[in-house]
């Protein structure tokens, strides 16, 4: 027990030496990086997938469901130029069914976006797509 007791004091010392927390041992961003900025707003939908493509400075956004019902739409936010959602003209090949609450990564060594399962009419998607 009394060793125990030590070790409580010990602890109790240290986090008052450290002001209360850990936070002198955990690096901190600059003042100018913790500053927020509001970007454009997508197009009406939720539950849809966002990803940054670092080769091109964008997110691309996909699908999402919103008041016209769920979607299969991509649009495409240039973080570099005028703030403004353009979208993407997809009408080439198949496209995904329309759909929501899935998941988008970005894939760095073929430069796409994957986009695996969600929420569509037909019920639940276990599909991937690559853009």
């Amino acid at each position: 027990m009394h060793t125990r007791s030590r070790h409580l004091g010990t602890f109790a010392l240290l986090m008052f030496l450290l002001g209360g927390s850990l936070s002198p041992l955990v690096p901190r961003a600059r003042a100018q990086d913790g500053a927020w900025s509001r970007l454009p707003a997508t197009v009406g939908v939720h539950y849809h997938s966002v990803i940054r493509d670092p080769v091109r400075d964008h997110l691309i956004t996909f699908g999402g469901t919103g008041a016209n019902g769920n979607s299969n739409d991509t649009f495409v936010l240039d973080l570099a130029g005028a703030p403004g959602w353009t979208l993407v003209d997809a009408t080439a090949g198949p496209r995904p069914v329309e759909r929501y609450a899935h998941s988008a990564v970005y894939d760095p060594v073929r430069d796409r976006m994957l986009v695996f399962g969600g929420n569509a009419a037909g019920g639940v998607r276990n599909d991937v797509w690559a853009l």
